[in-house]
């Protein structure tokens, strides 16, 4: 008889109570070991070591930090969709090992952001992470290119467009910095410290989290749409960082039974854990793209086309240049092909009247429940057109008004065409896997691809963290 692993949303638990721990918890502030100011330059790298006689709950913590404006061009600063715009890779060691690694971390979680419930990002996420409020369904008046008010509602002034985060008339659209004013915000992270179960720290040797921060061209920060200065201008100091970790310790009894696991290569944990990869690709209608890495269990595969021609910041204010990470161009639809199979069998269509189905499998490629995305700020509606920020002026004169929102991205859970339900093996059966993208003539453009596969870490004898994906 063949064995085989039951998934875990296959494992019920009993009614039966199960018996409870002994354990204390408490808060503790991790710092950086390399200094305490940091900035979107030269010295962009913030190292922090995790080290505690106990277990770390990655779930209950997250990283705090504050961000100064050091623009020249004294202009407000601002980030695309949330905080996370200025963190472009996160990298955790063990032992000076690298065990996980997500380079273009402010992309992929700003698309997580942006699917996320509107209640979420006007509250909590606004507070702590700087998420854009949804004020009005996200309209402004199409006459004079303001928000709503109860003055436009009353003169019945109903023809409205879109919304971008870039509204400078919306304090809380985005985050957005005074010029040499200051921001702090708390986030959450991903991966290994973000999952649910505990981390053993007391028995791991130099367990370290690397942060680089992201830079304009590069990044995703920029301008008030009303400046005249580049992303290439930005500059940010970062201060005050710190890892908020809960820590929690047991009994003698329980690390017994804890030592005895590390001992047998049992104390493992298990995760879903982001990777990212980049690819070049130059004025053509179709493009391939092939990964580089085999998985156990490859769940889910995203991808954002950014244009060359914005990361490298050469034209004036954010018109030409925010929202230069997710673009549409000239997409016509997709498919994922791995071996001689392909995913789906029909390719999916990126037309005006299949942005449903387009949408339904980004938001599962995100581990997102459609349900739970109701009023987010990108949706069926705005998320297909969402190519390119279209300003014009607006009918007052003032200002800019944005037509469009460049939230676009591909993505598809493949979990939906596998038969156990736990992503498909790539690697023991030596399987190549294509991104296939079909489209009218695409500008010079980097693709960066988000794969999402399990992971699994065990803790070793020699206080080492073993990574097998």
């Amino acid at each position: 008889m063949t064995s085989f692993v039951v998934p875990a949303e296959l494992q019920y638990v009993s009614g039966k109570l199960q018996p409870s721990v002994p354990s204390e918890a408490n808060y503790r502030r991790f710092q950086p070991s390399n200094g305490s100011t940091f900035n979107s330059g030269t010295n962009n790298q913030t190292r922090i070591t995790l080290s505690s006689q106990g277990y770390l709950s990655p779930s209950e913590s997250h990283l705090q930090f504050t961000i100064t404006d050091t623009s020249a061009a004294a202009e407000i600063m601002m980030a695309d969709t949330s905080a996370y715009a200025f963190i472009d890779t996160l990298i955790i060691y063990s032992s000076g090992k690298e065990v996980q690694r997500l380079d273009n971390a402010n992309l992929l979680m700003n698309l997580m952001m942006d699917t996320s419930p509107q209640d979420f990002r006007d509250t909590v996420g606004n507070l702590a992470m700087g998420t854009a409020v949804t004020k009005y369904q996200g309209f402004v008046a199409e006459s004079d290119g303001t928000p709503i008010n109860g003055d436009d509602i009353a003169a019945g002034l109903i023809n409205v467009v879109p919304r971008c985060v870039l509204q400078k008339d919306n304090i809380n659209d985005a985050p957005q910095i005074a010029a040499a004013g200051s921001r702090s915000f708390a986030i959450p992270l991903i991966g290994l410290l973000g999952q649910h179960m505990l981390l053993p720290l007391q028995y791991l040797n130099n367990v370290e989290i690397v942060i680089y921060w992201a830079d304009g061209p590069t990044g995703m920060v920029t301008f008030d749409e009303a400046s005249t200065a580049t992303s290439a201008q930005v500059s940010y100091n970062v201060s005050a960082v710190e890892y908020h970790g809960k820590i929690l310790s047991f009994d003698a009894e329980f690390e017994a039974r804890m030592q005895e696991l590390i001992t047998l290569g049992q104390l493992q944990i298990s995760t879903h854990n982001w990777r990212s990869q980049v690819f070049s690709a130059s004025n053509a209608a179709d493009v391939s793209i092939q990964l580089g890495e085999k998985y156990a269990s490859l769940r889910s595969i995203v991808a954002v086309q950014r244009l060359s021609a914005r990361i490298t910041g050469s034209a004036a204010g954010s018109a030409a240049e925010f929202w230069n990470g997710r673009d549409l161009n000239g997409v016509d639809s997709f498919q994922v092909r791995i071996g001689n199979t392909q995913y789906p069998q029909s390719r999916v269509d990126v037309t005006a009247t299949n942005s449903g189905e387009l949408f339904s499998h980004l938001l599962m490629a995100l581990g997102k429940p459609l349900s739970s995305v109701a009023s987010a700020a990108m949706d069926g509606d705005n998320f297909q057109i969402a190519g390119t920020v279209d300003f014009t002026a607006a009918g007052d004169g003032v200002g800019y008004v944005p037509r469009k929102k460049g939230t676009f991205a591909i993505g598809l859970n493949l979990d939906s065409f596998s038969d156990t339900q736990s992503g498909i093996d790539t690697l023991s059966h030596n399987l190549n896997t294509i991104l296939e993208i079909k489209g009218t003539t695409m500008a010079d453009a980097q693709w960066v691809v988000y794969t999402l596969s399990d992971s699994t870490f065990t803790v070793g004898t020699d206080g080492v963290l073993y990574v097998s994906r």
